[in-house]
């Protein structure tokens, strides 16, 4: 998106309307007090003027509008960006949960691997001991094996000559225990041996066991290390790019808020227009009408999106006529009611039955509403643009909820109408000193009518 294009199309509106001199002898009538400044080409009529300004306001409304999705995508994109980082913090959080469990599991293996550690060293000294008993019988088996040696090459004989019976005898019983001991000597040593050789693999056992522990651990350990470190990153790295489109929401929002204050300035400078010429008397003699008395059905007529009314009031102090806008709060000054967005009868009579107010306090302190509870109240029913009206396009539907419920006037007075260059039709209601001392006028827009630019679905 690029806001700097953006901010280079906004069209500029000066503050408010100056008119010639000259203009007052085209109405005929007496010098009208005006506001400084306006957008008008030198030249224009006021009628000519309020066309012109109409269409700048509506560029205005179309720059906004634009701004406005800009808005919303860059808050889509947010919420999108925020469910990520939102689910790396998850994923970091297990991660580092899983990286606390594996860490404990490394110490409960550091306890086995120090367990099988002892149990290497008690089985070297084991296999240090048998390999002293090994070589002692070794030994042992050596010396008996010699001494049998010995024994045995002594002929019988000799034993018999010496007649001796009993030392004959006994040499005989002590070559029996030399065998014997040579026997057992010898399946000692080979039970050593063989002992040997269990315990030497229950040592390359543990060995290899400790070893294949400690590199699966340092591995884990080492993946999960790098796990985070990613994930971090990525946590960073759309952290900072949620903080750019936030940065661009700022922006978009001060943009839109400028635009709005423009829409609102242009605003006021067509509805100057019209209370001239209303004051010049370009609207013709107001009919009597009384408080609730219906002047009008809610329509879609002019620059509309959808069916609604535009409403306000404009206060006249002491007969000074130089307020062409709606500067009367209707809530504040007790006029009317709000009960969350509806809008209801106070000192003054709510201009649609069921009022929903679906955008409040856009231009000063007027207000946009729809009927919920007369009219058409069917929101598949929608009208179709004809021929482009403002920045419609071809084509393209709207609601017409609300079209056609009646709109009653505020308070008793003199009612005017008129309508703009865009087919929109609107109407004056001249209330007289009736508020603070001072005159009220009430105005409605867009009431409803024939427009051949658009056509009902």
């Amino acid at each position: 998106m690029h806001i700097g294009k953006t901010t280079k199309r906004l069209l500029t509106v000066s503050t408010l309307l100056v008119f010639a001199i000259g203009l007052i002898s085209y109405f005929g009538v007496s010098p009208l007090p005006v506001r400084a400044a306006n957008d008008c080409p030198a030249g224009y009529s006021l009628s000519k003027c309020y066309d012109y300004l109409i269409t700048k306001r509506n560029e205005l409304v179309a720059q906004r509008k634009k701004i406005e999705g800009t808005l919303k995508n860059v808050r889509v994109q947010e919420g999108d960006i925020q469910s990520q980082v939102d689910e790396i913090n998850a994923q970091v959080t297990a991660n580092e949960n899983e990286l606390a469990q594996r860490q404990i599991d490394i110490e409960l293996a550091s306890i086995e691997i120090t367990n099988i550690g002892e149990d290497i060293s008690e089985t070297k000294n084991r296999i240090d001991t048998l390999k002293q008993e090994k070589q002692n019988s070794m030994q042992k088996v050596n010396e008996i094996a010699l001494m049998a040696y010995k024994v045995n090459s002594i002929p019988i004989w000799y034993l018999l000559a010496q007649n001796d019976l009993i030392s004959t005898l006994e040499m005989l019983r002590y070559f029996d225990y030399v065998s014997q001991q040579e026997k057992v000597r010898f399946a000692q040593f080979t039970n050593l041996q063989t002992q040997l050789s269990s315990e030497e693999k229950v040592l390359g056992v543990a060995q290899v066991a400790i070893i294949e522990k400690r590199d699966i651990m340092e591995r884990a350990n080492l993946e999960i290390i790098k796990l985070r470190a990613t994930l971090a990153s990525q946590r960073g790295k759309q952290q900072t790019l949620l903080a750019e489109l936030t940065k661009q929401e700022k922006t978009l929002a001060a943009e839109r808020s400028k635009l709005i204050s423009q829409q609102n300035a242009a605003d006021r400078q067509a509805l100057s227009v019209a209370i001239q010429l209303f004051e010049a008397n370009k609207l013709g003699n107001g009919t009597a009408v009384s408080r609730g008395n219906v002047i009008g059905r809610e329509g879609y007529t002019g620059c509309t999106f959808g069916a609604h009314i535009h409403y306000g009031f404009i206060e006249r102090k002491n007969g000074n006529k130089s307020s062409y806008y709606t500067n009367v709060n209707p809530f504040s000054s007790g006029l009317l009611k709000l009960s969350g967005s509806y809008v209801t009868d106070s000192r003054a009579k709510a201009p649609l039955p069921g009022m929903l107010m679906t955008w409040g306090f856009h231009d000063s302190y007027s207000i946009d509403g729809i009927s919920t509870s007369a009219g058409n109240q069917d929101s598949s029913r929608k009208y179709q643009i004809v021929t482009p009206v403002c920045w419609q396009s071809k084509g393209r539907t709207y609601s017409l909820n609300g079209w056609g419920a009646p709109i009653f006037a505020a308070l008793n007075g003199r009612v005017y109408y008129g309508t703009d260059s865009w087919g929109g039709k609107y109407a004056i209601v001249d209330h007289g000193k009736v508020y603070n001392g001072n005159q009220l006028l009430s105005i409605y827009w867009h009431l409803d009518g024939a427009d051949s630019r658009k056509r009902l679905l």
